[in-house]
């Protein structure tokens, strides 16, 4: 029994020293991840190459500009002379906008987008890929969703703020835990060095 009790004692101990490093550590490398993925594989440009049918022949992603009689703009994926898809593009400011990542399997390029600038309720995450005969939306895969998350947390519709958040405080709080689990017991046996100190004096 007494040496369950140790075992749970150390194992509470080593939970209260160190889950909150492995915390930070994972959330910090997934940070990081967001970023290499966002700029791996995001398209910022207003055309990129890439081949969505699979010919060996690049078509491109382009992005438009308002016309003289409407202020839409769209991405436009185009094979040739002939365009695959046309989708809504908005960019309120680089943290709000909609994001489109490129990304080859099977010798075809997937389009996937991440697009909250009609609100929280209308976010759209999808992936669109070539079926054959036209661009259709397909469910991501595990790559596929690694991406969408990224595009999520660098957008203001997504988990941006959480990340900001993170960024900001994550350390300062950390820091502050440690403070605290150093201190109270440094405070702890001050104090009762003192009292016994006092205790010892009464005595006498």
């Amino acid at each position: 029994m007494k040496l369950r009790r140790s075992i749970a004692k150390k194992i509470a101990v080593a939970i209260v020293v160190f889950l909150p490093l492995i915390i930070y550590g994972w959330l910090l490398r997934r940070d990081a991840l967001y970023d290499q993925l966002a700029n791996s594989y995001e398209c910022n440009r207003d055309v990129c190459d890439a081949d969505f049918d699979g010919d060996g022949i690049p078509g491109r992603l382009e992005r438009t500009d308002p016309s003289p009689t409407s202020s839409e703009r769209w991405l436009k994926i185009v094979e040739g002379n002939q365009e695959l898809l046309r989708l809504r593009y908005e960019n309120v400011d680089e943290t709000f906008r909609t994001h489109v990542a490129l990304r080859s399997e099977s010798g075809r390029t997937r389009l996937l987008l991440f697009d909250g600038t009609l609100g929280q309720s209308n976010v759209v995450s999808v992936v669109f890929s070539w079926d054959g005969a036209k661009m259709t939306q397909i469910p991501p895969s595990k790559n596929d969703r690694e991406i969408l998350a990224a595009m999520s947390a660098r957008d203001g519709a997504g988990t941006w703020t959480r990340w900001v958040f993170f960024r900001t405080f994550s350390l300062p709080v950390l820091l502050a835990y440690y403070a605290l689990l150093i201190g109270v017991p440094i405070a702890l046996l001050i104090r009762n060095r003192i009292f016994s100190n006092i205790s010892r004096r009464d005595l006498k």
